[in-house]
């Protein structure tokens, strides 16, 4: 029942992306329950995993590992939802979530983690810059060093200690 139009149905509120025009839906692409995929599976759109995948996903939008969803490899996005289970290393360019479902083997690298009560994690966890979050783990690595950090975003400690200013 709507407040306003009584033989209206409830409308749910749609999760919308910035980069996309109001009005407009991304097609989300669906691995379903009861499919395997061996491989690497790139793409733009939205990714929903609700059966088995062994190998790498590198995905521009939102990668979402549903409770029945199981992967194997390491999985990259712009935001991670893991409720399933993952065995391999987690990057998301602006926010890694793990819900109450979730079983992650692996480390985590994203400017924003969320891991929620009940999530089982087993690993390390990375803060990186939104800069720095699409990149592998060498390369944010080095991008520090060559700015003069430690390559772990904190400043160099070269001179710490020796009363000399770094140079």
């Amino acid at each position: 029942m709507s407040l306003f139009r009584p033989d209206a149905p409830p409308s749910r509120p749609q999760p919308r992306d910035p980069a996309v025009p109001p009005g407009t839906r991304r097609a989300a692409t669906l691995l379903a329950v009861d499919t395997r995929f061996a491989g690497t599976l790139t793409g733009s759109s939205e990714l929903v995993v609700e059966g088995e995948l062994e190998g790498a996903i590198d995905i521009e939008g939102t990668v979402i590992i549903a409770p029945s969803g199981r992967v194997r490899g390491e999985v990259h996005g712009r935001s991670v939802q893991v409720g399933g289970k993952v065995w391999g290393n987690v990057r998301g360019r602006e926010r890694v979530e793990l819900t109450p479902s979730a079983s992650l083997e692996g480390d985590i690298a994203a400017p924003r983690v969320v891991v929620a009560e009940g999530a089982y994690f087993k690993g390390r966890v990375e803060m990186v810059t939104e800069a720095t979050a699409g990149k592998g783990d060498g390369e944010a690595k080095d991008d520090a060093k060559a700015k003069g950090g430690d390559g772990k975003g904190r400043p160099s400690t070269a001179a710490a200690g020796s009363g000399k200013e770094a140079k």
